[in-house]
């Protein structure tokens, strides 16, 4: 149930504040007055794609803010969003910027438009001015005895499973086919691919490997000049002593004078351990000769990086994936070898495939053509409650091509007269009729449903009797949900149990459009306006005056 909405900037609508109640809530006013607009603002809150053009004219930013009574099924899913906040209300926020992209809160909280979507699906049903078009489309008939029953929700995802693992299968016994007819290539490029890899003998990191080698070689006269001179640093030359010498005299001199005191001791074993570990690098020094450069080793590295790298370049992958693609070209040439073998396996294993679909795409049909009954009785009460008292209303099945929403093709079949035979709805129906089919349809769906039903000008093509009892079907309907229409008829406004009033007018070289909840002698003289136009006098007053009190009574 919707408490209240608050709308801010948005289209013509400045700042409105609308405060819903249970029952049945109308929404009237003049043409252009922007009655529409309080829907389009409530969708746009609720998750549907939001335009910049959408923010009032001037302005930068539009907020509309709905609160929302809270649910079990509603708290269950606030939880697991981390979202709960365990009060009777919710609180959904759209803010649209022109600079900046729309963001949508829940109880204060940003969230992502499809975690909106799916909290908000449960909340509120709404129907657009143009919803009945579903009706002409026969796409439509199936999905609309899908979402009947959550069992026939259930079921349909077990074949659209099925359909799918079908198709996986078949896939993959239409590749085995398609390379059995080009075999002997397939297994000839196979081996080369195969044979080209080993013949590189390829070592995982061996290309890190050489070019650490290579750069080494390549940097070899630095190497070699920069290690003569630290040797002649560390073992002296013809005319300096070197880091040793100089090291062994110091060791000498601390001999000394460490009987003397502890502290030179212990400096002394310090020198040895440094004089220790400079002869040890010396001598390591000493085993790096020139013979350690080789010209022709440099070119059989460059040669090998070369090949590594056009290798490498190929299959656009690093040494170990190469390595690892090899095993794939061995694993596919030894399935080819067998693909005789694979494709009876496959085929076998398609059988069992459509078997399973089948079974499931038949117990859905069955199951689908059981609910299918009901909603065609339900559906028959309702049309003739609406004043479609020879209505005649049958859902067709036929089979169709397997497919991930079964083996059925449906048509709505209606008679609306004595005597006619049934025909395609969408070839019959009427403005009128469409209206009231799609509203028999919205209450038989609602029965076991709390969510607000809105609907956008659900009446347009009726009148008179046709009209009036459309307001009686909307009342019984509101009271087991709350309903919150726009409306242009007295017969069905004077159902309400609230009104509203949308009206227009100019302020400050601006177009205003303000909402306001109506007391009792305003909806007579806003009834009155709806039955006679501008002129309104005291017999229009009195009719007016005497739908309201039929509704009271």
């Amino acid at each position: 149930m919707i408490l209240d909405i608050r709308i801010r900037n948005f289209a013509l609508i400045k700042d409105s504040f609308i405060q819903f109640n249970k029952g049945l809530n109308i929404i009237s006013g003049e043409t252009g007055a922007g009655k529409s607009i309080v829907f389009e603002a409530l969708g746009v809150c609720l998750g549907e794609r939001a335009s910049k053009s959408m923010i009032k004219s001037g302005e930068e930013h539009s907020i509309i803010e709905v609160r929302f009574l809270n649910t079990d099924l509603i708290e269950e899913k606030l939880k697991k969003l981390g979202l709960s906040n365990e009060e009777e209300s919710i609180l959904i926020r759209r803010d649209l910027y022109t600079n900046y992209p729309s963001i949508s809160r829940v109880n204060g909280f940003s969230v992502t438009l499809n975690d909106l979507k799916m909290l908000t699906k449960d909340l509120c049903d709404i129907y657009g001015q143009y919803e009945h078009q579903l009706l002409l489309n026969p796409e439509n008939y199936l999905p609309l005895i899908d979402s009947f029953d959550d069992e026939i929700s259930s079921r349909l995802i077990e074949v659209q499973n099925a359909f799918k693992q079908y198709q996986n299968i078949k896939n993959e016994l239409n590749n085995l086919q398609d390379k059995s007819k080009n075999l002997d290539n397939e297994i000839d490029y196979l081996d080369f691919q195969i044979n080209e890899i080993e013949n590189m003998n390829l070592r995982p990191s061996e290309d890190d490997e050489l070019q650490e080698e290579l750069l080494r070689l390549e940097n070899f006269q630095l190497i070699n000049n920069s290690i003569y001179k630290t040797k002649s640093l560390l073992s002296g030359d013809d005319y300096n002593n070197g880091v040793i010498t100089n090291l062994s005299e110091a060791i000498s001199y601390m001999n000394k004078i460490e009987e003397y005191d502890d502290g030179f001791l212990e400096l002394r074993k310090r020198l040895e351990s440094s004089l220790y570990e400079i002869e040890d690098i010396n001598m390591e020094l000493a085993n790096f000769t020139e013979d350690d450069y080789d010209e022709l080793r440099l070119e059989d590295i460059n040669s090998r990086l070369a090949k590594i790298q056009s290798l490498k370049k190929k299959y656009s992958l690093d040494i170990d994936g190469i390595l690892d693609k090899k095993l794939e070209f061995q694993s596919e040439l030894d399935r080819l070898k067998n693909i005789e073998y694979l494709i009876n396996e496959k085929t076998n294993e398609l059988e069992v495939a459509n078997s399973l679909y089948m079974d499931r795409a038949n117990e859905l049909s069955n199951m689908r053509k059981q609910f299918a009954e009901k909603i065609e009785k339900r559906l028959t009460i309702e049309l003739k409650e609406l004043d479609m008292l020879n209505i005649r209303f049958q859902i067709d099945f036929k089979n169709s091509s397997p497919s991930s929403t079964g083996i059925d093709n449906v048509e709505f079949l209606a008679a609306t007269n004595k005597g006619s035979d049934l025909l395609p709805l969408r070839d019959i129906i009427s403005g009128g009729e469409m209206s009231r089919f799609m509203l028999a349809l919205k209450k038989i769906y609602a029965d076991d449903s709390d969510k607000t039903l809105v609907f956008d000008e659900i009446d347009a093509g009726l009148s008179g009797k046709v009209a009036n009892a459309v307001g009686n079907r909307l009342s019984e309907l509101s009271k087991n949900c709350q309903v919150i229409l726009i409306s242009h008829l007295p017969q069905i406004i004077a159902k309400a149990d609230t009104h509203f009033k949308i009206e227009k007018h100019d302020e400050n070289d601006e177009t205003i459009s303000n909402v306001k909840e109506l007391d009792f002698e305003e909806r007579v003289k806003e009834l009155a306006r709806l039955l006679s136009g501008e002129k309104i006098n005291d017999s229009t007053l009195q009719n007016a005056r005497d739908l309201l009190e039929e509704k009271r009574g």
